[in-house]
């Protein structure tokens, strides 16, 4: 199986980092660029905050999603890590 060449997909990325609208022009091209490179249905990009052991959803490409935007617990048991 051949993969297809991903140079444009990269290049839209760094073209992104030049945009005023950061993070989210750049969370946007990253977006498009894994849909094309590798197709996906759900791209989200999460804050974990470790004092408070909470994540935030920062990025969602579902603008359907009716829950909001924000933080909630971290189901990481105390002691482990990734």
């Amino acid at each position: 199986m051949q993969r297809p060449d991903p140079t444009a997909e990269i290049a839209a990325v760094l073209a992104a980092q030049r945009e005023e609208n950061q993070p989210a022009a750049l969370f946007r091209a990253l977006d498009a660029a894994l849909a094309a490179a590798i197709g996906h249905i759900l791209f989200t990009i999460l804050v974990h905050h470790p004092a408070v052991r909470e994540s935030e959803r920062f990025y969602t490409n579902l603008r359907w999603n009716t829950r909001p935007a924000g933080a909630s617990p971290s189901r990481m048991r105390p002691g482990c890590s990734r």
